[in-house]
């Protein structure tokens, strides 16, 4: 289980979910620098400067809560 969390949590993929709120340019630099680095999504955009409480990047990151709503519940309530 371990490692299956590793590894989804080192898909790129997962910026997907932090573009709506930080932007593309900001969640591909995040996605570069986790796979340059060898690290999560989830490590690296806890460190950058997203303005995005930790909470909030946990829920966004999380690929059940991807998988089975397609949204984040924050991001399906959230006003454009």
């Amino acid at each position: 289980r371990k490692r299956l969390a590793d590894t989804v949590g080192r898909n790129a993929a997962l910026v997907t979910a932090l573009a709506p709120r930080i932007g593309y340019e900001a969640a591909a630099k995040i996605a570069r620098r986790a796979l340059a680095k060898g690290r999560t999504i989830l490590e690296v955009a806890s460190e950058e400067k997203t303005q995005i409480p930790a909470d909030d990047l946990r829920t966004l990151l999380d690929p059940l809560t991807i998988s089975n709503t397609g949204l984040a519940p924050a991001e399906k309530n959230r006003k454009p």
